[in-house]
């Protein structure tokens, strides 16, 4: 990463201490970070872009996906690592770059978890996306509820989409 990209996140989160996400655009950042807005776009195609960055080097990584409910309680555990920082994006008009970055790690992990099945590619893709947008949605509504703990919301998701639900999806095709 680029000393410059690095500032830039650096300043967006100071920013963040005296601001909503919703108020930080890209003539704060420059200015509280003394640079112009060119360099800004050198870097970053807007704030949401900066934002997108920044969970790109948090690097999220699935410890274990022998279970979907391993692989929630991973993202999960994810959230509230920075709970402040993603409740903030979740409650933000950058809600959106957080649901992609959800939709992408639970997409990739539970193709992997898929692979003890025997389906084919695209059918296993089909199924793999349909979970990882439905988990992933509801990981992030009960994630923005104010008395959620991370383990009530592993239980939610496990009672809603657990071994037998996965059977029943693949047993159609």
């Amino acid at each position: 990463m680029y000393k410059t990209e690095k500032r830039i996140q650096n300043t967006f989160f100071k920013l963040l201490k005296t601001y909503e996400i919703n108020q930080i655009d890209v003539t704060k950042i420059c200015k509280a970070s003394k640079i112009t807005r060119q360099t800004f776009y050198y870097h970053f195609e807007s704030v949401y872009d900066l934002i997108f960055a920044i969970y790109i080097d948090k690097n999220i990584e699935s410890k274990n996906s022998s279970s979907i409910k391993d692989i929630v309680s991973d993202f999960v555990s994810f959230l509230y690592e920075d709970e402040k920082f993603n409740k903030d994006v979740v409650e933000s008009n950058a809600s959106s770059v957080l649901s992609e970055v959800s939709f992408s790690f639970l997409f990739q992990t539970i193709l992997k978890y898929l692979k003890k099945y025997d389906i084919d590619g695209e059918k296993k893709r089909f199924v793999a996306r349909f979970l990882a947008r439905a988990i992933g949605e509801e990981i992030l509504y009960l994630f923005s509820l104010i008395t959620t703990k991370k383990e009530d919301i592993v239980e939610e998701i496990n009672k809603l989409v657990n071994e037998n639900m996965i059977k029943g999806l693949i047993s159609k095709f």
